[in-house]
This record gives structure tokens, C-alpha cells and sequence, in this order.
């Protein structure tokens, strides 16, 4: 045990042991080509993963419905970290709840929505989808196949694709499905109108040249009745009134 904690007090020279600690149990240790044995608890020593050279290593704990976001994401070409997904959310003992899955799918650009249906009534044009299993576990259902095969995507086993019976996933499926698509944007169908570089009058004149034309029309008749209506009442007092003369007292009974 000397030995132990004078290697352990020089961070320096403190080896990548390959051993697993577990408190209290009996561990065979080699330091530098000497075997000891011996009962050594963990607080005799550093944690387990400061003797491990990990490349990736992460402070977020398991979370199987961000693991599928994550890969989610991936699959639809729109990246994204944990931190960004789930930063600010009130997360439930660190992890999400299927609600909460939806606001951090809307951060990558991704809709969400919780359903209850059958692995039966899943259709491809819906997949994948994330279903929601027993022991809080989830998985991707990428595909189905004809021979009731399931193509699922387990993200906390490494994110590849397997294919289990429907038979076996339906045991551990608890009804209920997170489907995931991209979030459409929907365009202006009709574009802003840019008005050209025109003149300050002719160009406000032009634009306005279908309203002036039908005013100008209706100008037109307006004045061609005041003309002829007075031209009419001359024409028939001058001209037919005088030949079929009567006397006043008579035009009284006209």
C-alpha cells in the first residue's frame, strides 16, 4: 500500500493502470513490472476513467431520447451537439421527457410529434420514428419489412442498424411513438412588388394609366350628353312646336 500512494502522490508519473475498480474487492496491480495484491478501496486511488485514455470522453449522463435526437439529426443532414439541444431546458434528472424531446428537436430544425399506434399500423412513409420502450429505453424504428422484420437503430449501442422480429419489439414496446420530420418552411407565394427606377411623375403617371383611361372615357360621355341634350330640346322647340302651334289656353291640357 506504501508503495501505492507514493506512485499515486506524483501525478506525474502516475501509470494508465488496466484495471477495473470495484470498492473492496481483492485487485491485482502491476506497476512497473512489480504484481501486488491486496484489498484497496477507490478513495486509495484516482477514479477508474483518469487510468483509461479515452479519446471522446462526456460529462452528460445516459439519456436514450437524446441519443436518438442526436442521431435523428444526423440522419436529416442537420448536425447537432448535446449541449445545443438541451441547454436552458429544464431537463428531468438530466435527461428529456418525450415533451421536452420536441423543443429540443425544434432547435435542430426538426418537428416532433408523440402518437400512440400499433407497430402494425406504422407505415414506411412515417419512419423513422422513435418508440418509446419499456425500462425508460427507446430505439429508432427505421424500417419495416415484409417478412416482419424491424429494422431498428439503437443509438446507446453504438448507432448502428439491426433487425429484430416484430414479435420481439412489440414485448418491449410500451404504444407509444415520437415521429421526426424536417420542418418545412413555407414561402411567400406571391414576391414583393420592386418598384423600378422610374421618373417622380410619368412613373406614378404609367401605374395609373388603367384608372385614367376609364375616367377620361366616362369624362367624354358625361360631356357629350351635356351637349346633345341641350342641341335635342332646341331643335324640337324650333322646329316642331312652331308647326303645331296652339293657342296657350290649350298647351295648359297638353
Amino acid at each position: 500500500q506504501t508503495v501505492i500512494n507514493s506512485n499515486l502522490a506524483d501525478v506525474e508519473d502516475v501509470h494508465y493502470w488496466q484495471f477495473a475498480i470495484t470498492g473492496g474487492e481483492p485487485q491485482d496491480i502491476t506497476i512497473d513490472g512489480m504484481r501486488l495484491s491486496g484489498n484497496f478501496m477507490e478513495k486509495k486511488v484516482k477514479k477508474t476513467e483518469e487510468f483509461w485514455q479515452f479519446e471522446g470522453k462526456t460529462t452528460l449522463p445516459d439519456d436514450p431520447l437524446l441519443g436518438c435526437l442526436l442521431t435523428l439529426t444526423k440522419i436529416y443532414n442537420k448536425p447537432a451537439s448535446a449541449q445545443v439541444l438541451t441547454t436552458g431546458l429544464p431537463l428531468v434528472n438530466h435527461r428529456l421527457t418525450p415533451d421536452l424531446f420536441k423543443r429540443a428537436a425544434a432547435r435542430a430544425g426538426l418537428s416532433a410529434k408523440i402518437v400512440k399506434r400499433k407497430l402494425s399500423q406504422m407505415v414506411q412513409q412515417q419512419l423513422p420514428a422513435v418508440l418509446l420502450l419499456k425500462n425508460a429505453q427507446t430505439c429508432i424504428l427505421n424500417s419495416i419489412k415484409k417478412k416482419g422484420v424491424a429494422e431498428v437503430i439503437q443509438p446507446d449501442a453504438g448507432g448502428g442498424c439491426t433487425e429484430i422480429p416484430l414479435v420481439e419489439l412489440a414485448k418491449s414496446y410500451i404504444g407509444y411513438a415520437i415521429f421526426v420530420k424536417p420542418i418545412y418552411h413555407f414561402e411567400d407565394a406571391a414576391e414583393p412588388a420592386q418598384l423600378k427606377q422610374k421618373h417622380w411623375f410619368w412613373g406614378v403617371m404609367k401605374q395609373a394609366v388603367p384608372i385614367y383611361s376609364e375616367v377620361i372615357l366616362a369624362s367624354f360621355l358625361i360631356n357629350l350628353f351635356t351637349i346633345a341634350s341641350p342641341l335635342f330640346v332646341m331643335n324640337v322647340y324650333d322646329r316642331v312646336v312652331p308647326n303645331n302651334a296652339h293657342p296657350l289656353h290649350q298647351l295648359n291640357y297638353c
